[in-house]
């Protein structure tokens, strides 16, 4: 799938979709949901053996779709996906002002044999509450009520499935096609979901209670704007989030995408020492954007970030050091 459209909404997005994915049934989507006014779009593009799905607003824009005044009405959304066949579908914006996390399962259904792997299946039925089918059935999102009270995780089981967790700062992409056996509605499950985030996501538990980063953090030196320069990223030239860096990030072909995914989880058996990993982390972010405020956000919710990354003289030294590295500033 390739694309010569030069317009910077969709410098990188294909519009060769495939019909099933367009498959939307919205009667089975839970009515709190299209009651709330956080819907947005997405198109996709083949970055390997995998569909990527990049989050639009109804604007036809990119670039800011978390911003609540950005998101959209459950009608006009899919009125607008429904009258323009560049879009792939519909999805819904998790933030920290609803009630709801969103538990993505992938890999873990063969939509051609209907087999499901075992250890997911429990999983999904004892959070008990609105499940369906994703864009490629081929994995299941969960919606429950409750909030994680540490940061979205994704981590690659041992079984080679998937498992993420978001309760803001997410698009979820969302079908209506409802998975037989579960509940149609949405139900509370804070204590199944602190049980699986320890469960999934072991190491990040053990990280020390960590400040958020704060615009004051960067008054000692230039900030440069939020621009990806990379000239192979499909987001070069515009402004893209923290969410879709690190999306490029742990999607990186090559191998990256998989070294990138283990360090952020905590895995430095790779490297020497702990400094030398957490150089490699900013600078594996580094290549995707000059950024120094969202290289910090990204490296402050990895199991990396530590006492050693509150000092101001630390944090600063080594993402600058990455940045300069990689594009010479």
């Amino acid at each position: 799938m390739t694309s010569k459209n030069k317009n910077r909404t969709d410098t990188c997005i294909s519009n060769c979709i495939d019909v099933e994915i367009r498959n939307i049934n919205p009667e089975s989507i839970p009515l709190e949901l299209k009651n709330r006014n956080q819907w947005l779009l997405f198109k996709v593009k083949l970055v390997g053996e995998k569909l990527k799905k990049y989050p639009f607003t109804v604007q036809n824009n990119m670039d800011s779709w978390n911003l609540a005044e950005n998101q959209s009405s459950f009608e006009i959304a899919y009125r607008t996906f429904t009258n323009n066949s560049n879009y792939a579908g519909i999805g819904f914006a998790v933030t920290e002002n609803d009630p709801y996390t969103c538990i993505d399962f992938d890999r873990v259904y063969n939509p051609t044999t209907e087999e499901w792997n075992q250890q997911a299946l429990e999983e999904i039925k004892k959070l008990n509450s609105y499940t369906e089918f994703s864009p490629t059935r081929t994995g299941v999102h969960v919606f429950v009520i409750g909030k994680m009270k540490k940061a979205g995780r994704k981590k690659n089981q041992p079984d080679g499935t998937g498992r993420e967790m978001y309760s803001s700062l997410r698009y979820m992409t969302v079908t209506g096609n409802h998975m037989p056996g579960t509940p149609l509605e949405i139900n509370e499950a804070q204590e199944t979901i602190d049980e699986f985030y320890e469960k999934w996501f072991p190491e990040q538990m053990e990280v020390s209670t960590r400040r958020k980063a704060y615009a004051n953090d960067f008054r000692a030196f230039e900030v440069q704007k939020p621009v990806t320069n990379n000239p192979n990223s499909p987001l070069k030239g515009l402004h893209p989030t923290k969410d879709q860096i690190f999306e490029l990030c742990k999607d990186a072909p090559n191998g990256f995408g998989e070294k990138f995914n283990k360090i952020f989880n905590g895995d430095i058996s790779k490297y020497g020492s702990k400094s030398e990993a957490d150089m490699a982390l900013a600078g594996m972010i580094a290549f995707q954007t000059s950024n120094y405020g969202i290289i910090k956000e990204i490296i402050h919710e990895s199991a990396l970030w530590d006492n050693k990354w509150e000092r101001d003289d630390y944090c600063q030294g080594t993402i600058m050091k990455v940045v300069r590295n990689r594009w010479g500033r």
